[in-house]
């Protein structure tokens, strides 16, 4: 049976990346020597991180959107290259 942990990052609460690689680093208990940064990133998703695992971004604004473009990206060639890690987003289109 396929049963994927999943992992929300709610972006109403997300304001700076730091914001995100904090709440990203509890929810996946990354270590605290975690780097944050886009290469410290991919090496935990890539090799530290249980899976299989479903990350999904909820509420992004389009702002947001344009601020974590690099993010998004290495999530989505993360998803490419690991066949056990999937990743969603989702935008918030009200205000």
């Amino acid at each position: 049976m396929d049963s994927k942990r999943q992992i929300i990052i709610n972006f109403e609460h997300i304001k700076t990346i730091e914001d995100f690689y904090k709440d990203l680093a509890t929810k996946l208990d990354l270590p605290e020597y975690f780097g944050n940064n886009l290469d410290a990133l991919y090496d935990s998703l890539t090799g530290h991180v249980q899976t299989p695992i479903l990350i999904q971004f909820t509420n992004l604004n389009l702002q947001q959107l344009v601020t974590f473009e690099g993010l998004i990206d290495t999530f989505q060639e993360i998803e490419q290259e690991k066949g056990d890690i999937d990743f969603e987003y989702y935008i918030k289109l009200d205000n």
